[in-house]
């Protein structure tokens, strides 16, 4: 009886359940402060992702046409940085962006100033 490593197969399992582009999307989150830059970032973040489309939460209406603008090179960026062309199109909706990672690491932090 032949021995198969444990990485093959874990390959195999996570090719035959497409779990490989399950991934792929979630590093979305991932990677997005660094493909937009933090400017960016602090206005808008990534909520969901279905069939192509890359759904963007954005803080206001002006940021929302600025993002508008430029979405073609952020979707382009985003899939040269996953290694594939997962994202089809990206839309906009007004919402919180929620918590930027800088903010969320602050928050966390243990400095002198926090009890």
């Amino acid at each position: 009886m032949a021995l198969t490593s444990i990485g093959s197969i874990l390959k195999k399992i996570a090719s035959e359940r497409n779990w490989e582009e399950r991934l792929r999307v979630y590093s979305v989150w991932d990677c997005w402060d660094e493909v937009v830059g933090s400017v960016i970032a602090r206005q808008a973040q990534p909520k969901s992702f279905k069939q192509g489309c890359l759904w963007v939460g954005v803080s206001d209406p002006m940021w929302m046409h600025h993002l508008q603008m430029s979405k073609e090179i952020i979707r382009d960026n985003l899939n040269t940085k996953l290694g594939s062309l997962l994202i089809k199109d990206i839309r906009f909706t007004l919402s919180a962006p929620g918590p930027h990672k800088d903010v969320a690491s602050q928050e966390n932090s243990t400095g002198p100033d926090r009890k």
